[in-house]
């Protein structure tokens, strides 16, 4: 597995920029990508490939076509298994910009924690990050009775004031803005 290239069509012409939604399992990426299809009136299919670690667990993709003024996007999900470390640090090399993905439920936030930590270490190192990818936060299962406070959270993964939102993937809410966003930081 490989970055993917720059370039997408044959003549090298069409610029493209690559974001990945990294997080842990069952945080909503899925929902998210697959939202993002429709917002954007894509014509192929959300793709998912197995991990090459043996979990059940996968990662996903999405070609986004250029339009206008906005370049070609390549848009993933990494696994979100612990064991699927190697992967993750592979689909993030490269990335020009990283959704984290937190689940806001009380009871997944050591996994926040953990990939979270292991994030860092990866866009801090700038021979495998390249040290230009934009970080945004977004805070899913906003509508969980389980769900910390905002603020809560914000102080738990948020000292540095990254752009964040919060969201309920399932239902759409709040990813057309936390889209909108991302496109900005892609410009």
């Amino acid at each position: 597995m490989t970055p993917m290239a720059d370039r997408d069509d044959a003549d090298g012409r069409s610029e493209v920029r690559r974001a990945v939604l990294c997080g842990p399992g069952r945080s909503g990426k899925t929902a998210t990508l697959t939202a993002w299809a429709g917002l954007l009136g894509c014509p192929a299919p959300v793709v998912a490939l197995p991990s090459a670690v043996k979990t059940g667990d996968a990662f996903e993709y999405l070609t986004v076509p250029a339009v206008a003024a906005r370049p070609s996007l390549h848009l993933l999900t990494t696994p979100g298994r612990l064991a699927c470390g190697e992967e993750r640090r592979l689909l993030l090399r490269g990335a020009d910009a990283v959704v984290f993905t937190l689940d806001s439920r009380v009871w997944r936030q050591d996994a926040n924690l953990i990939l979270l930590d292991e994030l860092g270490a990866e866009l801090a190192d700038p021979v495998r990050a390249g040290g230009r990818a934009a970080l945004l936060l977004q805070y899913n299962h906003r509508d969980d009775p389980d769900a910390l406070p905002l603020a809560e959270l914000e102080a738990l993964f948020n000292p540095v004031g990254w752009p964040s939102l919060p969201t309920v993937a399932v239902t759409g809410e709040g990813l057309p803005d936390l889209l909108a966003l991302l496109l900005a930081r892609l410009r």
